[in-house]
Order: structure tokens, then sequence, then C-alpha cells
């Protein structure tokens, strides 16, 4: 069974188990509480462990990560009057291929829900 332990703990708590660090109950005490729940972060990354996140120069001459960039460009095809409501789900697809197409060897990771609004709040509680 493998066990992770709070530091300075001997023992260590299931994973999966209603004492893992994953129940808000075990980690508050060892570990920042970012929300009550899972879903109620949302975590990006711009490559994965094993890669390097690249840059380039847009053409409006600023330089940018592949990650930033392709999340701005997705931002902007949407209007204005909608952009608090745009979930994960509706961009991540676009901000991937346009970072993979910039360089294969760099893939963007995410965590949490798709439903999830980009710009504000939590995910949809249905």
């Amino acid at each position: 069974m493998h066990t992770t332990a709070p530091p300075g703990e001997a023992g260590g708590y299931s994973v999966g188990s209603r004492h893992s660090p994953r129940c808000s109950a075990a980690r508050s005490a060892w570990r920042p509480v970012i929300g009550d729940e899972e879903r109620d972060c949302q975590v990006i990354a711009a490559c994965l462990n094993h890669e390097l996140a690249q840059e380039c120069t847009g053409s409006d001459g600023v330089r940018h990560g592949l990650l930033s960039r392709a999340l701005v460009d997705e931002l902007q095809a949407v209007p204005d009057t909608n952009l608090r409501e745009v979930p994960w789900g509706r961009i991540w697809q676009g901000v991937r291929a346009s970072v993979e197409t910039a360089n294969a060897t760099q893939h963007v990771w995410m965590a949490g829900s798709e439903a999830r609004a980009v710009i504000a709040g939590p995910a949809p509680r249905w």
C-alpha cells in the first residue's frame, strides 16, 4: 500500500482514504488549503516535468511563453460579453494544439474541471 505522511509524523495516510491528504480535514494541518474540494482549483502547466517550456516573440513584438500566448489568443477570440462564462473545455484543445504546433516537444497539462470558468469562480456544482 502506498502511503504519504505529513512532515514530522510517523506513519501516513492511505492514498484515496478519507484520511488522505486529499481530504480537507486531513490536509489542513500540514498542507495549504486552496479550496474545500479539489474541484475548487484549476492547475495548468506549460510543460510536463521532463520538458522545457519555450517562449517566442509574437507578431506584436512581445515575448511570451507558448502557453501564455496560446491562452491569450484563445481568449481574444471570445466576445467580451461572454468572457467570464468561458469554460476551460471550450478553449483547452485549441491551447494545446497551438503549443504543440509551435513546439512538438512541449505538452501542456491541466488538472481540474473543464466546466470551470477560465476567468472566474469555481466549477458549477451539478
